[in-house]
């Protein structure tokens, strides 16, 4: 059975807007759950080193740079394809109206043989048809025309005939350009140029000392490499004592300072409310208001005393009265912990390699059990069920599954927000 073409849709989706690869149908994962990245395939031979010197208007004449094209190219018929369907110039690297607009390519039918007469503009077709399902499209990179319509060009005989392509292509040099203006030399550390070219595809470097990579333009050297080099220390970098980390000011400065993480990461605090109450005692003291994210039924508060709450030590005060029957969640956002003599911006989440991740699914009416990430309370993942946070009295976690107390109903989105762990 052929492939459908809402799973090829599905494919390209994620590979061009989420550079992922597919594992599965899009009603099992979205784009957006997709983990395995698929970048395009950027092919170092067949980059436009001289791109920035395309004018931004399609130029009157050639250089070296642009080849215009102001008398059509002839092109001629794939007879791979059906018939007239497909023609080739067979030039590469035409230029697009990502260049700019004038660059877009006119499409003539005219006598074949006969490129002086055929920019006229009763040969003419253009790219949106004639109304009558006739389009085509080009592809500049390969320079093929395809009548991409269900219909060949209303009105337009191909006996005789040949399409024609006016337009203009890259004939600039291709590939990555040079890193060092004044060329490389590969030097042993302290001594002369010292290089061992043993084959033709190994250059082996013979030396005690290790090797630089130099710029000859500038003097400066790109890369170095220390001989016998197994640690830091081998590398001029004084050691600090057990427990500490390497920090580095910005500035070329280095140096081993103490950064220890002490105390526990507090969870989730629920408050059933019993009767009108303003003032909650929380079980962990938070830093501030900005510490901890409070919902009320699942409505998330604004921090602050002349908004929706502030906080005093271990006492939460609402600025109005919490009514009964309420649900107050509170989430603290950040372990409470004491750092010891860390450099500003020492610790960031980079460092510690937290990483966030998510799940969402949809309710059919009768599923309570979804399979979730392993390792996680009810404390450590958030959940969304129709775009409100619920209160984690109702579900649970046992491994990796997350049962309901009562199944969403159909066609709700539920949505699983991870904290680290």
């Amino acid at each position: 059975m052929a492939i459908s073409d809402s799973q090829k849709l599905d494919f390209v989706w994620k590979k061009l807007g989420y550079g992922a690869a597919k594992t599965d149908l899009n009603a099992n994962k979205l784009a957006a759950n997709e983990a395995i990245v698929s970048p395009l395939l950027l092919r170092g031979d067949k980059i436009l080193t001289e791109v920035s010197s395309v004018p931004a208007v399609i130029p009157g004449a050639s250089s070296s740079i642009v080849t215009v094209y102001s008398t059509p190219v002839e092109c001629v018929n794939d007879v791979t394809a059906s018939a007239n369907r497909t023609w080739k110039t067979n030039l590469t690297d035409w230029l697009t109206p990502e260049f700019g607009s004038t660059y877009l390519v006119k499409v003539y039918i005219h006598t074949a043989g006969d490129a002086a007469g055929a920019a006229g503009i009763s040969n003419q077709v253009f790219v949106t048809g004639s109304g009558n399902n006739d389009e085509w499209f080009f592809d500049y990179q390969a320079g093929v025309l395809n009548f991409i319509g269900d219909n060949l060009p209303s009105g337009k005989s191909f006996t005789g005939k040949s399409v024609y392509i006016s337009g203009a292509r890259y004939v600039g040099s291709f590939g990555l350009s040079a890193v060092a203006s004044g060329g490389l030399a590969v030097r042993e550390v302290n001594d002369s140029p010292n290089v061992d070219v043993t084959n033709a595809s190994q250059i082996r470097f013979n030396t005690t000392n290790g090797f630089q990579l130099t710029d000859e333009g500038s003097g400066s050297v790109l890369v170095e490499y220390t001989a016998g080099a197994s640690n830091l220390t081998d590398l001029g970098i004084t050691d600090g004592t057990a427990g500490q980390v390497l920090s580095t000011d910005g500035s070329t400065n280095f140096q081993f300072v103490d950064s220890i993480l002490t105390g526990t990461v507090p969870t989730g605090e629920v408050f059933a409310v019993g009767s009108t109450q303003t003032a909650f005692t929380l079980a962990t003291t938070p830093a501030d208001a900005e510490a901890i994210d409070v919902y009320v039924d699942g409505v998330i508060q604004v921090p602050g005393a002349s908004e929706n709450f502030s906080v005093s030590g271990n006492t939460l005060t609402f600025t109005s009265a919490v009514q009964a029957g309420s649900e107050v969640f509170v989430k603290h956002r950040t372990p409470h912990a004491t750092v010891a003599a860390v450099n500003a911006n020492a610790i960031t989440n980079n460092n510690l390699n937290l990483t966030y991740t998510s799940n969402e699914f949809t309710g059919d009416g009768t599923t309570t059990d979804y399979t979730i990430q392993a390792e996680h309370t009810v404390h450590s993942v958030l959940v969304f069920v129709a775009g409100l946070l619920v209160s984690t009295s109702t579900y649970t976690i046992s491994g990796s599954t997350l049962s309901f107390t009562t199944a969403p109903t159909v066609g709700q989105d539920i949505f699983f927000r991870y904290m680290p762990v």
